[in-house]
């Protein structure tokens, strides 16, 4: 009972902890972004000055203090994180507070916490522009599995195949055999 007073004691202060942190980050994503719109040369300037902070990160802290990237979406590497960087804000709120429609084998779907798709999954419910609705997810995966190539049918029930000794007939489909047909297969077969 103790271990479970202290347990639940750390989680509320790392959870305390992140949000502060996380909010942080907000604020100091909107500070940058303030700076850019009024001085167009302190994106240098930031980095020069924070040197802990990755090259990468800038253009992160400037979408989100925008307001064009949810802040849950900076830390995010996955493929559905990427993606989402790529859709409106509604949207990227929409998919990360209530997950997204996947279309599965079945035909039926499923809501899904974007966290736990698959690569292959985020290519099947995110476009460009867009998450895809379920017909539009059918579409993607029909167009991913075309129908097999059908293999062109041979003009002759029969032919003769192989070289010099080796020559023989094929049959590629039930046929019926005159005299007529034995005898040229077979002179054909001596040639």
């Amino acid at each position: 009972m103790i271990l479970t007073v202290t347990l639940e004691g750390y989680v509320k202060k790392f959870r305390e902890a992140v949000e502060r942190g996380v909010n942080a980050i907000e604020e100091a994503a909107q500070v940058y972004a303030a700076a850019l719109d009024e001085h167009p040369a302190a994106a240098s300037e930031f980095a020069a000055r924070c040197p802990g902070i990755p090259a990468t990160a800038w253009a992160g802290f400037e979408a989100v203090g925008r307001g064009w990237v949810d802040k849950r979406l900076l830390w995010g590497g996955g493929a559905a994180q990427r993606a989402l960087k790529y859709l409106p804000i509604s949207m990227q709120r929409q998919a990360l507070d209530g997950g997204v429609e996947l279309l599965i084998g079945s035909g039926e779907s499923l809501i899904v916490n974007v966290d736990n798709l698959t690569a292959d999954q985020c290519r099947q419910v995110f476009a460009k522009d867009r998450i895809r609705d379920l017909g539009a997810q059918r579409a993607w995966v029909e167009s991913r599995n075309p129908p097999a190539s059908i293999t062109p049918r041979p003009a002759a029930p029969f032919e003769i195949v192989g070289n010099g000794s080796r020559r023989c007939v094929r049959i590629n489909e039930p046929c019926e055999l005159q005299k007529k047909d034995l005898a040229r297969l077979l002179m054909d077969l001596e040639d």
